[in-house]
């Protein structure tokens, strides 16, 4: 069975005793089209998901369920959703999935249409400070020389990709470093 590239926590809005098997199971299933799959749960969305960048800015999300009822007005979500997004625009495709097997044969065929997985994989360093902020490599003796090292050199300081807030760096909260 191939290595999961689960999160290391799922959100409780997410209904982890729900969503976490679920996530599983897609990860083994969808791991015969790419090694490059992994879950994800970030607290300010709706619902987990498993993602593939299968190109540079491009991406495949399967949206998880987080209840056994679908009521949308109350953010429960009895259904799978396989969306593809680019930075740009989300949601250039969108279907609504009614089994994991369903999403599973929707991403796998939406994958394969949009030319399969090109992306060579990199190795990303996530940073903890107000914001998060990341940094990807090559390889992954570079990766861990840089987790190890605790701080940022000027050489990387412009390769950091901060999604906002301030400049202080918190290396004690480097939170993790995965293949994606």
């Amino acid at each position: 069975m191939p290595k999961l590239d689960m999160p290391k926590h799922i959100w409780e809005i997410h209904n982890p005793k729900i969503s976490e098997p679920y996530m599983k199971e897609l990860l083994e299933k969808l791991s015969e089209s790419s090694s490059n799959w992994y879950g994800d749960s970030y607290g300010n969305d709706l619902m987990a998901n498993v993602s593939l960048q299968y190109q540079k800015n491009r991406w495949i999300h399967i949206q998880i369920p987080n209840s056994e009822n679908d009521a949308p007005d109350q953010e429960e979500f009895s259904k799978f959703y396989v969306y593809h997004s680019d930075q740009v625009s989300d949601f250039e495709f969108n279907k609504e999935c009614e089994s994991l097997d369903d999403a599973v044969k929707v991403a796998t065929d939406l994958l394969k249409k949009l030319g399969g997985d090109k992306t060579v994989p990199q190795y990303c360093v996530t940073i903890t400070r107000s914001e998060r902020g990341y940094i990807q490599f090559d390889n992954f003796a570079d990766a861990k020389k840089f987790k190890d090292d605790g701080f940022i050199p000027d050489h990387l300081a412009d390769d950091i990709n901060w999604d906002g807030g301030s400049d202080e760096f918190d290396f004690e909260n480097t939170t993790y470093w995965r293949k994606n």
